[in-house]
């Protein structure tokens, strides 16, 4: 079978998201470039499906954050778990990411009588595909058209190796 690779966004820079928490907290947030470069340089994040811990999804991980926002290449391993997530974004079933996230440093604001929140620093503990994001323009989508997080997953393959 042909390379399982997804790619996508998770993360888009000038994407404000209307959180809305269980508590009945409610609030915009925004994501500021730069915010997870210390975090993806150490590559412990997962991928995960609809947030859930125990559906963790086995694959090779590529973030790279671009002038667009936080571009992500999972290379799923040829199996029926990973044929079965693949299919899933084919079909069109999953078309967008959230993440999880941790030890923000927030810039505070107001937007539309909301508290507003600047993300300037944060930990990337986890992506997940999903069918409703809070951040509308996130994506994911099969095959990888992104030439920078193909090379710099073949790299990173290349490396360890190594």
């Amino acid at each position: 079978m042909a390379e399982l690779i997804l790619s996508g966004y998770a993360i888009c820079w000038n994407d404000k998201a209307f959180i809305e928490e269980k508590n009945d907290i409610r609030f915009y947030e925004q994501f500021q470039r730069g915010a997870f470069l210390g975090s993806i340089a150490t590559k412990k994040q997962k991928v995960l499906l609809f947030h859930k811990n125990h559906y963790e999804i086995e694959g090779d991980l590529t973030l790279l954050e671009d002038e667009t926002g936080l571009a992500f290449s999972i290379e799923l391993p040829d199996s029926s778990e990973g044929r079965f997530v693949y299919n899933l974004v084919k079909e069109g079933t999953i078309s967008h990411v959230s993440i999880g996230f941790r030890n923000a440093r927030v810039q505070m604001d107001e937007y539309r009588h909301y508290e507003y929140r600047l993300v300037k620093k944060a930990d990337l503990d986890e992506i997940s595909l999903v069918e409703v994001p809070a951040y509308k323009k996130s994506i994911v989508r099969t095959g990888c058209d992104h030439v920078t997080l193909s090379l710099l997953s073949k790299i990173d393959k290349s490396l360890r190796c190594v």
